[in-house]
């Protein structure tokens, strides 16, 4: 879902057009109607196209989902050509849907070598969607609609992956290409990982909870003790319950701090140093951390020792 050809984006605005059966788009494009068949199923298979009842005579319509509809309205925008979306330079967009992030993770993210990903900044840079400096790659500041319509893609598409693998599955966290979700024990999503609480029982930490927490990310990331702490605060960073599970996993499992702090900003969580600072002993400000008495208590049932 995170990858459009060309072919599949115009036969998409077709359908978005109003032509939805298969001769009409096949003669607007001039794209042979077995190839039309085979992108209309590819669209079905990503959620952005409704499944046809009888195949070869239903006519196409677009998802009620969210990912479909942001599509439908960039490309019926025109503000920008499809090719600007096409391919691999969609995930370089999602990639940095949110904030700037390094070349260096932008290509860990989106699975594209660093001179790949370069090369699609360059060309999105000429259309005024992206720019690179100083080894970071951006949206341009400006561009209000590329920059909703990621958002909302990236939110939809994360929804759709959920609702295809769980009946009861709820979104926690979602940014870019990667998402947190809830689901009751036993329903999960392919190449999904435990996180949170539920990642902590691995570290010796058992807190009971009816739904259990995973991890989905495009590039398939092997989780460490950081990044399921962090993952448990996003779920809730005004929640001093999930804060201190995080804070007690670190303190438990130990932590890299440069990693730490590297990853709380790519995925934009400010309390990064507060963390650092709480469990060297020093006052924060955030109201949301537990009392030391407290933070104390909950180290002393686990046995944690700092």
């Amino acid at each position: 879902m995170h990858k459009l050809n060309l072919n599949e984006l115009r036969v998409f605005k077709e359908v978005c057009l109003g032509r939805s059966s298969v001769n009409e788009v096949a003669g607007s494009l001039g794209i042979p109607r077995p190839s039309v068949y085979r992108i209309l199923s590819s669209l079905e298979r990503k959620r952005l196209l409704r499944p046809r009842q009888g195949m070869h005579r239903a006519r196409a319509s677009v998802s009620y989902l969210s990912h479909a509809e942001a599509l439908r309205d960039f490309v019926l925008s025109e503000v920008h050509p499809l090719s600007a979306i096409s391919d691999s330079r969609l995930l370089v967009m999602l990639s940095v849907s949110s904030r700037p992030k390094s070349l260096r993770r932008v290509s860990v993210e989106t699975m594209l070598t660093p001179e790949t990903v370069r090369k699609y900044a360059r060309f999105l840079a000429e259309y005024g969607i992206a720019a690179m400096k100083s080894g970071n790659v951006s949206l341009a500041l400006y561009d209000s609609l590329t920059r909703s319509f990621l958002q909302r893609y990236s939110r939809g598409v994360a929804g759709a992956i959920l609702a295809d693998a769980s009946s009861h599955g709820i979104i926690r966290w979602n940014e870019d290409l990667q998402f947190v979700f809830s689901a009751p024990r036993g329903e999960t999503v392919p190449d999904s990982v435990p996180t949170a609480t539920t990642a902590m029982a691995d570290y010796g930490l058992a807190f009971f909870s009816r739904d259990s927490f995973h991890h989905w990310a495009y590039w398939h990331p092997r989780l460490k003790a950081e990044d399921v702490a962090i993952h448990n605060i996003l779920i809730n960073p005004h929640s001093t319950r999930h804060i201190s599970y995080a804070l007690l996993l670190l303190a438990k499992a130990g932590f890299n701090q440069e990693y730490l702090l590297e990853e709380a900003r790519s995925l934009g969580l400010k309390e990064g140093p507060e963390i650092l600072a709480y469990l060297r002993g020093e006052e924060v400000g955030n109201k949301f951390f537990p009392p030391r008495s407290e933070f104390a208590e909950l180290r002393a049932q686990y046995k944690v020792v700092l």
